[in-house]
């Protein structure tokens, strides 16, 4: 009966710590560590790749984009013009972090300065800093170079997904960011 109380505790305190610990951190930093999954993207079709898009978030999105610019041409331009979008998209909200902005705006709206006095240089400084060195534009570029996709997709998005372009290859540019 002891043997039979122990071995309840021991499972209730591993279900405790299954619980309290995610699985990436299992899988990641212990013993495990060589099964985590390193590229779930590795094999899927351009199309799946696209539609894991609408949900990823923070370094999803880079592995996106990154899986995304391995694809060929012809790939990417057999896209539909809403697929198309939805990368130019990606590499937008993966360039700018609404967190990233939302972060800096509060820091400096917390320090009890008014906006109207905040030297503007300062303030896009501090937003630059915040865009990630490590994003693959390799799918963007091929799409913003397409006349197609700049005929079709809505003028916000082309706009948008240009900034993050430039931001990109400006952050990326040393000449520039020194």
């Amino acid at each position: 009966m002891k043997i039979f109380h122990f071995f309840i505790r021991i499972c209730i305190f591993l279900g405790i710590s299954l619980i309290l610990v995610s699985c990436d951190s299992v899988f990641g930093t212990s013993l495990a560590s060589g099964l985590k999954r390193n590229n779930i993207y590795k094999n899927l079709s351009t199309a799946e790749l696209v539609n894991q898009a609408e949900n990823a978030r923070g370094e999803e999105r880079k592995q996106l984009l990154k899986e995304l610019g391995k694809k060929s041409d012809g790939e990417l331009k057999g896209l539909s013009s809403g697929e198309k979008e939805s990368i130019l998209k990606l590499a937008t909200d993966t360039t700018f972090s609404v967190e990233a902005i939302t972060n800096t705006i509060n820091t400096i709206t917390n320090t009890g300065v008014d906006f109207s006095s905040i030297d503007p240089v300062d303030f896009m400084d501090r937003i630059f800093e915040s865009i990630p060195t490590d994003v693959d534009t390799t799918a963007l570029q091929l799409l913003l170079s397409d006349t197609s996709v700049v005929n079709t997709v809505s003028q916000d998005t082309i706009i948008l997904s240009t900034l993050a372009l430039l931001a990109q290859s400006a952050k990326n540019d040393p000449a520039i960011t020194s």
